[in-house]
């Protein structure tokens, strides 16, 4: 596990230690022999840019591993390339190093690119965001009749993530795939997670679609269109989109994943518009410079991009066009995240203050671009105003390993304590909280097994140091509440509270209610529930064989990164079907019993 930096910056200026190895350092920074480097007070946002890229190195030199996984990260100022460095591996078999034009897969921060595209579209009246999906995209099923593109572009049209629908027709996580294989499963859905307009819930399903019509209006595709209006006009030689899973990239970093203790290669997902964008670090500050400036793409295009969401009862969103809005430091910061398997990537520019930060690595282990990419932020601007703290570009990163934080330094809880928590409490925004513990430590998991630490604090709650969330039991029984210290959404606190169930023994009796064949008819897609050895199995032509977990008398959990759970529906007490969620972005499909 590589070590990492977290933001300690801010609370240790005075002066600010860092771990980090022995360099040549600055005029008025010293050392305590190699181990740590100390910054006088108040030098943060005082920096030359010759001090500033020299802190930047050290940083990701104590990073990242150099024979592991690797990272890349550049910054400007004014316009100007301050620093960009790169350390780790590109490709661990052949031993390829990660440089400056390594082309990262840029995941989540790609919507960017589509954002812009509908943009400049809609600056030259050939897309109304306000029109109907249906007027571009006429082969939608009828549920996507009242969805209009400003939904898509803000995350409020309810439409279904378009990798957990994929996952229920069969998909697995990380299985290469076109755009093509995307738009037949969105384009059958038979629902909307919510009525449009009513929510905010982050939806990769809905960048597909907008992909789709920059196809329709202009006939070309958005990998022909950015190339054309984005990449070539800035010299972004090495931005391209991914648009087959088997092509073959030059000086691409593979992606890795970790399955028990060993680095995995991922497949290359060209589902492009949500995500897809292959591009280094030096090329998508290019990119993050036109968005702060309006080079190339224009001012009007520029502060389109800007135009922030709003939902039908006047509530404002925090996300533009493929980019988030929030306050960092009292400053106005413009950013996205993104994550795939095996890989993470961040871009940010505080338009005020002529900075932009991007980031990218092969692996979804530590380090956190996103967080890296903020102490570089603080490093170069200064504390600024407002405390720091959650990660600006809305995307939670959240390492199954994580430092104690110092308010947990010498708090010990018993564990039979521990133990009394465990349990599987629904949250009543909807997702499930899984709490277990093992050796004094405690354990959560969203939707999914718990393997994450959390923290003992010192008023009996505890505390996901990465996240900034907290948790505390009671005072009602099977009661639990998370404490958002600061929403990456709204930037406020949040309070969800959630409800333990108590499971219910199933026996062969009551499996017989429940075996039998299942069909979505939204995905085409069967799967059969079975009843053998005295547990229940899903079973699924490519999932194969998983295991249900019993959470209460008809839900059920699921192992692995696909499929998240399970709960049949009965009609007069009779078995009807099963809702099915899946993983990612919790996608749900209704499965009807044959």
């Amino acid at each position: 596990m590589t070590r990492f930096l977290r933001r300690t910056l801010v609370l240790c200026l005075i002066p600010c230690s860092l771990s980090l190895p022995a360099h040549a350092l600055p005029q008025g920074w010293t050392t305590d022999g190699g181990s740590k480097v100390d910054i006088p007070e108040g030098e943060a946002g005082s920096l030359s840019p010759d001090e500033l890229a020299t802190l930047v190195e050290l940083l990701i030199e104590e990073a990242v591993e150099p024979d592991g996984p690797g990272m890349a990260l550049a910054l400007m100022l004014d316009g100007e390339l301050i620093f960009a460095g790169a350390r780790g591996m590109a490709d661990l078999e052949r031993s390829v190093a990660c440089d400056v034009d390594t082309a990262f897969d840029m995941a989540s921060v790609s919507k960017s690119v589509t954002a812009a595209a509908i943009a400049v579209l809609v600056e030259d009246g050939r897309v109304d965001p306000d029109a109907r999906v249906h007027e571009y995209l006429p082969g939608l099923s009828e549920t996507y009749r009242p969805v209009q593109v400003k939904d898509l572009i803000h995350h409020t049209g309810g439409v279904e993530d378009v990798e957990g629908s994929l996952a229920l027709a069969g998909w697995g996580r990380g299985d290469p795939g076109t755009i093509e294989d995307a738009l037949r499963v969105l384009s059958g859905l038979q629902h909307l997670r919510f009525e449009p307009g009513t929510a905010h819930i982050y939806s990769n399903g809905g960048y597909v679609l907008l992909a789709e019509i920059v196809r329709a209006v202009t006939g070309t595709s958005l990998p022909e269109f950015a190339r054309e209006h984005f990449f070539e006009p800035l010299g972004m030689k090495s931005a391209r989109f991914a648009t087959g899973g088997g092509e073959l990239v030059p000086g691409r970093a593979l992606p890795y994943g970790l399955e028990e203790d060993a680095h995995v290669s991922q497949p290359l997902s060209a589902r492009y518009g949500a995500g897809g964008l292959l591009c280094s670090v030096v090329d998508l500050a290019k990119w993050a410079d036109a968005l702060r400036t309006g080079h190339v793409i224009g001012a009007d295009v520029r502060d389109r991009m800007r135009a922030l969401g709003t939902l039908d009862d006047g509530t404002t969103v925090d996300y533009a066009f493929g980019l988030s809005r929030s306050r960092e430091g009292g400053r106005e910061l413009w950013s996205h995240g993104g994550s795939v398997p095996g890989g993470q990537s961040h871009l940010s520019f505080y338009p005020d203050e002529g900075l932009v930060i991007v980031a990218a690595s092969n692996t979804l282990e530590e380090p956190n671009v996103g967080r890296m990419a903020a102490d570089v932020a603080v490093y170069t601007l200064g504390p600024g105003e407002e405390p720091q703290g959650g990660l600006p570009s809305g995307m939670i990163f959240i390492p199954e390993n994580q430092e104690t934080p110092p308010e947990s330094v010498g708090v010990d809880v018993d564990p039979g304590t521990l133990a009394s928590y465990a349990g599987t409490y629904e949250m009543e925004d909807g997702f499930l909280l899984m709490v277990g513990s093992r050796d004094r430590q405690l354990l959560i998991g969203f939707d999914d097994e718990p393997t994450i630490e959390v923290f003992p604090l010192p008023d009996g709650g505890f505390l996901l140091p990465s996240a900034n969330y907290e948790y505390h039991f009671g005072p009602e029984e099977d009661a639990v509440t998370m404490h958002v210290r600061r929403s990456v959404r709204t930037g406020e606190p949040l309070d969800v509270v959630g409800r333990r169930r108590r499971l219910v023994p199933l026996d062969e009796g009551a499996a017989a209610q429940l075996e039998g064949t299942y069909r979505s008819a939204e995905l085409g897609a069967f799967y059969t529930v079975e009843w053998e050895d005295g547990e229940l199995w899903l079973v699924h032509a490519r999932h194969g064989r998983l295991l249900l977990g019993p959470m209460n008398a008809d839900t059920y959990s699921l192992p692995g990164r696909a499929l998240a759970r399970l709960a049949f529906v009965r009609e007069e007490g009779v078995v009807r079907g099963f809702e099915l969620v899946a993983f990612s972005w919790a996608a749900t499909s209704y499965f009807s019993r044959l």
